[in-house]
């Protein structure tokens, strides 16, 4: 299921993490945003300069690294057809004045909550709910939109908070995913059937829930240690599912319905991120950058595929080279061997959602740091128009069911301000 592009707030040195709630869009950079958007640990921790300096709580590292792997860049995704040779993967060739728009596509801007100016869609389930976060001056609160409820604020009074992630059939109960901060004091939450009722802290301060399935059970990280929380009864109790090799902080972003877990850690001497899958036996599996590149992240995984004795996931990231350049890449992984059936490199900047049919999420960068949300499905990319009035699109995530019609949840910009859509795509 996807994480919500939500925790990969990232953020370098001296660039705030997440969007900035007091600062319009079109101030960020001369018209393009360089602020740190939530592209691969879904806008993770989205610690922010101004609260680490003045000490309101301790800084994560992956906030201070966060920026150089989720930042919004202009770059060149088209590769020449020598270098996939080379890297023995499967490059594809790229929107950007191909892009089909065949498909019946409506889009809807959310949000913000009453007193904010700005929202940011992360999360939706197979029954087009959508969860995000709402930001205005009085900080930032996470919020749930269904077509039958409309827009709903989720943190709790005197809290800010962002909800990441949503899962949940149509008639089923609904379980949504965040954090909610408090005297400067962060803990993971999970919302059960939202917004009926209050959100149950997952673990202590310094936790962040960033992926959820139809079960309930929820991922995430404590402490910079990638953790499972496993619903019993009313109480939820957290597994701690190690590290790669080398590694000694991680996170756990996203997991399906059956128990697969993604997410990627950092390296204790060179920082440098790693992708990781969960197999069913417990064991971490890592995803390695393509060939030439020396980062990856995985944002999402779909549900298991293939037959009974071969099944396989599709998960979701990004692959980034030594001198930042950024790709979303589709690794397809055998869940019996752990063996990697196929990577795909796509001509998307980055990919936050992944579904069982291998449709990916993401999001391009265009010239002049022009962002263009996209879906590519059967090998075909299609641009995700943005709703009326508005300009440029991310996409976050993408509901776990290939059916018709396929929800896709990210924002737009409308008035210089981030605003919330989902993509019902038919």
């Amino acid at each position: 299921m996807t994480s919500s592009g939500q925790f990969g707030g990232r953020k370098k040195e001296n660039v705030t993490a997440g969007v900035p709630p007091l600062v319009p869009i079109a101030a960020a950079a001369v018209g393009q945003i360089v602020v740190c958007m939530p592209g691969v640990l879904p806008a993770a921790l989205r610690d922010r300069t101004t609260k680490d300096t003045v000490g309101r709580r301790t800084t994560h590292k992956v906030a201070r690294r966060g920026c150089e792997e989720g930042e919004m860049r202009n770059v060149i995704v088209g590769l020449a057809a020598s270098w996939a040779l080379l890297c023995g993967c499967v490059v594809e060739a790229g929107p950007p004045a191909g892009a089909s728009t065949s498909p019946s596509i409506t889009a809807q801007a959310l949000g913000p909550l009453s007193g904010d100016n700005q929202s940011m869609g992360f999360g939706v389930n197979d029954a087009g709910s959508v969860v995000g976060m709402s930001a205005g001056k009085g900080g930032e609160r996470a919020f749930y939109w269904s077509k039958s409820r409309g827009l709903v604020q989720l943190t709790t009074s005197g809290t800010t908070g962002a909800a990441y992630a949503i899962a949940g059939k149509p008639g089923n109960i609904e379980y949504a995913v965040g954090y909610e901060e408090s005297g400067g004091h962060r803990r993971a939450v999970i919302w059960v059937a939202p917004p009926s009722l209050s959100p149950v802290p997952l673990s202590d301060n310094g936790s962040l829930a960033l992926g959820v399935n139809d079960a309930g059970t929820a991922v995430g990280s404590s402490g910079g240690t990638p953790v499972i929380w496993t619903r019993d009864g009313n109480s939820y109790t957290p597994t701690h599912i190690g590290f790669l090799p080398n590694q000694a902080e991680a996170y756990a972003t996203a997991i399906d319905n059956d128990g697969i877990v993604v997410g990627y850690g950092y390296d204790s001497v060179t920082f440098r991120s790693r992708a990781f899958v969960r197999l069913p036996s417990g064991t971490l599996v890592p995803l390695d950058p393509v060939p030439g590149d020396v980062k990856s992240t995985a944002q999402a995984v779909s549900d298991k595929v293939g037959p009974t004795g071969s099944p396989f996931v599709y998960v979701a990231g990004s692959t980034t080279s030594a001198a930042g350049v950024q790709r979303a890449v589709r690794w397809k992984v055998d869940l019996a061997t752990g063996n990697l059936l196929e990577t795909k490199v796509l001509s998307q900047t980055w990919a936050e959602g992944v579904n069982g049919s291998g449709d990916v999420a993401g999001t391009l960068n265009g010239s002049r740091g022009k962002q263009s949300a996209t879906l590519w499905r059967n090998d075909v990319y299609t641009t995700l128009p943005p709703p009326t009035g508005a300009t440029g699109g991310t996409s976050r995530g993408i509901a776990q069911t290939a059916t018709s019609p396929t929800y896709v949840v990210g924002q737009t910009t409308m008035n210089n301000w981030p605003r919330a859509v989902v993509w019902v795509v038919q």
